[in-house]
């Protein structure tokens, strides 16, 4: 699954564990650093509690550093020969998806012969 420095991750992370325990698949947790812009503290500190939540659900954090998330993602599913990819829903505004597009749209124009999975995720009050 693709973690962020969004609170949702940890959701994402328990939702992709239990993926993964249907499936009988290793779990894996991707974060994909940006080299342009340094995290904060409080996002540095959330993505070492993806981190440990992952590893206490028996996968295997891993980090890439890459501009294009979705060539990262890409990249780490070939190289894990990853068949299911669990993201959520882009937080993009749909003005912001039209012009630019999605790393969902992104995504599944690099991926061949792998499913991906988008969760829901609950909008800000």
């Amino acid at each position: 699954m693709c973690v962020s420095t969004y609170p949702s991750s940890l959701n994402l992370i328990r939702r992709g564990a239990r993926l993964a325990g249907y499936m009988h698949a290793p779990l894996y947790a991707l974060f994909v650093d940006d080299p342009d812009r340094f995290l904060t503290k409080a996002e540095s500190l959330h993505i070492e509690t993806c981190e440990k939540l992952c590893q206490d659900l028996g996968g295997q954090f891993i980090r890439a550093s890459h501009a294009n998330k979705a060539q990262a993602i890409a990249d780490v599913a070939k190289d894990y020969r990853t068949t299911q990819i669990v993201i959520g829903e882009s937080r993009r505004s749909r003005w912001k998806a039209l012009l630019k597009g999605s790393l969902t749209q992104q995504l599944l124009k690099s991926l061949e012969n792998i499913d991906v999975h988008i969760i829901a995720t609950e909008k800000p009050q």
